[in-house]
């Protein structure tokens, strides 16, 4: 589902720096900034808080719009899964169904 959505919005994956290619001054930003096409987010807690997507190694910006329509994709499809149930989900039909996103 992420990857056909990413595809299907022409989503583009930003460039990540290694840790010391991050200049100095933008190490404490408090939001991404933008340096060149370059993306840069620095925070020694992890996480990046902005909507995004990971695939294999990239990661792929959304804008809210496009995480809400995403996301409202993911609660119905979650939705219809867990109502088939009956009651209860084991172990493997949760890892089935968490793998589908």
């Amino acid at each position: 589902m992420r990857v056909a959505f990413v595809r299907a919005e022409k989503l583009q994956a930003v460039k990540i720096l290694p840790e010391r290619e991050i200049p100095v001054a933008e190490k404490h930003a408090a939001a991404p900034t933008e340096l060149g096409d370059v993306f840069v987010w620095w925070n020694p807690k992890g996480g990046w808080p902005l909507p995004h997507f990971h695939l294999v190694d990239k990661i792929y910006p959304a804008t809210d719009a496009q995480w809400n329509s995403f996301s409202a994709g993911v609660l119905a499809k979650v939705g219809a899964n867990l109502q088939n149930a009956k009651g209860k989900v084991s172990f493997d039909q949760l890892v089935q169904i968490t793998e589908q996103f």
